[in-house]
């Protein structure tokens, strides 16, 4: 009886991580993945998570891999509203013969498939050179009133700040693009008022990844996730600190100390891009 009740509550030991081509499994919360990928399941850990992130980023050289994470629905929901308002997907006019019909809709043809990728990462190119990416020091507050949210609780405990073990799925995509900030043309994140706009995600993206070497690789709900090839010495973490803590008015002083002492001997960090 104990058991089965542990089974009927979801209690028990954690079932083994399962990691599937999209081909075979998509992820339950996302709608229509733009670049091809897997589903993972099971994760208990953010740790656990960098690891596969890490290992598909090795198996595909030629590709930016990132993953899906914080809140995937939510992230999912957002990034589709996103998407339609900057007409990402839309192809009027488009020459388009020189892709494969048979892999995309030839009659009412989106750029939302892997196949047609190229054009949407135009688009979002496009849509990034008209638009306004610079950020205001302290655009954004430092904690949601009701939720822990700050970058220091994150970046101390991203498992219960980003909710891992509760996650039904989590998926990595390997994007087609030649800079980490492009990945956003697939999962772009950015919607709600007050939140960093996918322009501002793009340029800070290319500001970390210049100055610290920091390549996106996570988009979530809230969070941003950027990772290095190896881990940040001192000083490097000490600079990104400061530049990341720009971000958000009303830092709690000792935090970019602190934040740079997190950092240092790491190779990722988490940045929130959300005002919520």
């Amino acid at each position: 009886m104990i058991g089965f009740l542990k089974k009927l509550v979801g209690g028990g030991a954690p079932k083994p991580v399962a990691i599937t081509p999209f081909s075979e499994k998509l992820p339950v919360a996302v709608s229509q993945p733009p670049c091809d990928g897997v589903t993972v399941e099971h994760v208990q850990t953010f740790e656990e998570l960098r690891a596969i992130l890490r290992d598909h980023q090795a198996a595909h050289p030629d590709r930016c891999v990132f993953m899906g994470f914080d809140d995937v629905g939510q992230a999912d929901y957002t990034s589709m509203h996103v998407s339609f308002g900057m007409e990402l997907d839309d192809l009027e006019g488009r020459d388009l013969s020189g892709y494969d019909q048979s892999k995309y809709d030839a009659e009412y043809p989106r750029a939302d498939c892997p196949e047609l990728f190229p054009e949407r990462l135009a688009n979002f190119m496009a849509y990034v050179g008209r638009e306004d990416g610079s950020i205001a020091d302290g655009a954004l507050s430092w904690t949601d009133l009701d939720v822990v949210s700050d970058v220091l609780s994150a970046n101390r405990d991203p498992d219960t700040v980003c909710t891992i073990a509760r996650e039904r799925d989590f998926f990595i995509q390997f994007a087609p693009v030649d800079r980490p900030a492009q990945v956003l043309a697939s999962f772009p994140n950015g919607y709600f008022h007050g939140d960093l706009t996918p322009a501002q995600n793009y340029a800070l993206a290319e500001r970390l990844h210049r100055d610290f070497g920091l390549k996106l690789d996570g988009i979530g709900s809230s969070f941003l996730s950027f990772g290095t090839d190896a881990p940040l010495d001192g000083d490097t973490a000490e600079a990104a600190a400061k530049t990341i803590l720009s971000l958000y008015a009303d830092v709690p002083e000792g935090a970019a100390e602190e934040l740079a002492a997190l950092m240092t001997g790491r190779d990722w960090v988490l940045l929130r891009y959300s005002d919520h």
